[in-house]
């Protein structure tokens, strides 16, 4: 299982240095203007994305063949999946944090303190985690590639909603109690979403053929 683990990690590793010099130049702008949204968002999606490319090389090259050979049972084979995405996902969030730090500390424009503003990265990274534990248990059923428009509908789908009442969540921002009963609500839904969601990918990859 700590092979598999060191497997997806390389792949990560490789595709990662890639999206990140990319990211961090898309959050020069919004690190400079104060822009939280922004900063407290795209870090986490390197999360998803990096889950998306880790699936869609594993089907590329078949890998799933390769792995019915090995002395691994199926919820092994899942959960070490499951354990890089997640260990991605607090590493980004843990970024996340970093990078609202300094924004904060270089920007004179932030209308929101310090704390606020970790505690939205909080939030949405509790929100991104859930969003994972929908997108992971998918692309086991459906593949990388016809699963995709499903999971971009998922990603789009909080993005215009949170437009719609965007002066809503600006007034959540404003207010720390209001950010804490968000999250105090989302940690518990996170961890019973990835328990739920561990428990269906594993029911669907040992039914899945994996030599069609």
């Amino acid at each position: 299982m700590i092979g598999l683990m060191y497997k997806d990690m390389m792949l990560a590793t490789l595709n990662g240095k890639s999206l990140l010099i990319i990211l961090l130049i898309m959050l020069i702008p919004f690190i400079t203007s104060g822009s939280t949204t922004m900063i407290t968002t795209i870090p986490m999606i390197m999360t998803l994305l990096l889950t998306m490319t880790m699936f869609a090389y594993d089907n590329l090259n078949k890998w799933d063949r390769y792995a019915m050979v090995l002395p691994l049972t199926d919820g092994q084979v899942v959960a070490s999946r499951y354990a890089v995405a997640y260990g991605l996902w607090l590493a980004t969030t843990i970024l996340g944090i970093v990078v609202s730090v300094i924004s904060q500390s270089v920007s004179k424009t932030m209308e929101t303190t310090i704390g606020n503003t970790i505690w939205g990265v909080v939030t949405s990274g509790l929100a991104i985690a859930v969003m994972l534990a929908i997108i992971i248990p998918l692309i086991y059923k459906f593949g990388a590639e016809k699963g995709r428009i499903i999971i971009m509908v998922i990603i789009l789908l909080p993005t215009v909603i949170i437009q719609i009442i965007k002066p809503d969540v600006a007034s959540l921002l404003e207010h720390r109690m209001d950010m804490d009963s968000i999250s105090s609500i989302l940690a518990p839904v996170a961890l019973v979403a990835i328990a739920l969601s561990f428990f269906v990918s594993v029911r669907i990859y040992e039914k899945k053929d994996h030599f069609s």
